[in-house]
């Protein structure tokens, strides 16, 4: 029996990474498709909320106290694994990033404290945990102002 818990936990884990890079690449794709970026454009944060609660987005969102509402130039819901993932597009001091909303059940066993960075498809990736939410910040090339406020 216990070879089985072993080999089982080591299975979960393997699966849980494998899980996190199967969106963290999803969404670096929906980051860089530039055909259809945007659902919505130049509205403000109450009424992005609005929009998002009543198209079945995360309205719910947390952002670091060093972003600004007024830094969202625009909002995309995309569909991973037949659930909406809400995505914030970002302009701050010419640097542009989109920004993952999603619950954290939908990547259970995750570590929830920390911060991960990577590299996928060329595009840098920060990932982290706040409010029962899990938050992948996806750049496009180097964004210091950006980072400074995760």
């Amino acid at each position: 029996a216990l070879v089985l818990v072993t080999v089982g936990s080591q299975w979960s884990r393997r699966f849980d990474a494998a899980h996190v890079e199967q969106f963290r690449t999803a969404m670096v794709r929906a980051a860089q498709d530039r055909m259809a970026h945007s659902d919505i454009k130049g509205i403000d944060a109450e009424a992005l909320r609005r929009w998002l609660a009543a198209n079945g987005g995360d309205a719910g969102f947390v952002l670091p106290p060093q972003l600004p509402d007024k830094a969202i130039a625009g909002c995309k819901l995309v569909t991973w694994q037949r659930t909406r993932v809400t995505m914030l597009c970002f302009r701050v001091d010419g640097s542009h990033a989109d920004l993952f909303v999603l619950d954290v059940a939908r990547l259970p066993g995750i570590a929830r404290e920390g911060i991960q960075r990577g590299v996928t498809d060329g595009a840098k990736t920060t990932l982290w945990c706040r409010a029962n939410k899990f938050y992948l910040l996806v750049e496009d090339k180097a964004a210091p102002a950006l980072k400074r406020m995760i």
